[in-house]
């Protein structure tokens, strides 16, 4: 189980983000000696973090044109280190670097310190697509502490409001405080198909890899078609797919195939790039330049 709540927290993430919307990849690692506990046949959750930022950096989510930082903290923020990911070969060398770190150190954890600190860095750094994923067990033990966990909330909170950031909240230690897996919305690269040749109603089960957000759901159709009615189940059946509808209806001039596009994105979500996009076509009847008549 251990390995699934861990592959499910970066694999699970939002997949769908436009091509020419690049995204900075922000990791915040706690490295206090908390980190050092062992979760499963010995191994040590700072052990099983590093490996799965790992794989999360090899996978598509990652893509290139996208930028990789590392901060780590104990009792203060690191200077960041940044990897610009326009190769395969520099997704490695992300990887390499994060794997490589042998030790941790810190007595204590300064964490409201430390995300006040890094607040303050988004700031400054202008505008951008951020995600920030903290990975830490959200325990406090600064005698140096200035900041309570209400006013670093409400910092974040500034940040994601004014669309300068979003934060994941991760934490190794399923049942405390933050998310033990991150969201995800992960739609079908394939091209979804809408028969309307031989019938006026078609249903689909668009399938999606998800994880958090079972149950609230949005979708839209890219193009408005005025004789064709789209219906959608707002809850993801077993967690795997959407029923959608769609009906061909009316006086409709005939054509061989219409495209669209299809998005789908939760409702809870405060993450403006939680969406995911299908590409749909529809296949109308056969015959051309003449009105039909489907009721």
């Amino acid at each position: 189980m251990t390995k699934i709540y861990f592959l499910l927290l970066f694999f699970c993430l939002y997949i769908s983000i436009a091509a020419a919307q690049k995204v900075n990849h922000v990791f915040v690692l706690d490295t206090s000696m908390s980190m050092t506990t062992s979760y499963s046949k010995g191994i040590s959750i700072w052990r099983i973090s590093k490996k799965q930022v790992c794989d999360f950096i090899n996978s598509e989510v990652v893509q290139i044109g996208d930028t990789v930082v590392f901060y780590f903290f104990s009792e203060s923020l690191s200077s960041p280190t940044s990897f610009a990911i326009d190769s395969p070969e520099i997704k490695q060398n992300a990887c390499r670097y994060v794997t490589e770190i042998k030790t941790v150190n810190g007595q204590q954890t300064c964490l409201y310190n430390t995300l006040h600190n890094l607040v303050a860095k988004i700031k400054s750094s202008g505008n951008g697509n951020k995600h920030i994923y903290l990975i830490t067990d959200f325990k406090d033990h600064c005698k140096t502490g200035n900041f309570t966990k209400a006013t670093i909330d409400s910092e974040m909170s500034i940040l994601e409001d004014n669309r300068l950031a979003h934060f994941y909240r991760i934490n190794p230690f399923p049942g405390s405080m933050g998310d033990s897996s991150l969201p995800c919305m992960i739609c079908p690269k394939d091209t979804a198909i809408v028969d309307f040749s031989t019938q006026s109603t078609v249903s689909i089960n668009l399938p999606i890899r998800s994880n958090n957000y079972l149950g609230k759901l949005n979708a839209l159709l890219g193009n408005t078609y005025a004789n064709i009615e789209f219906n959608y189940t707002s809850t993801l059946a077993s967690g795997n797919t959407v029923p959608l509808v769609f009906r061909l209806y009316g006086n409709y001039r005939a054509s061989t195939q219409e495209y669209t596009e299809l998005t789908i994105w939760p409702i809870n979500s405060t993450n403006i790039n939680d969406k995911c996009k299908v590409h749909v076509k529809f296949i109308m009847p056969a015959k051309r330049k003449i009105k039909i008549n489907i009721d």
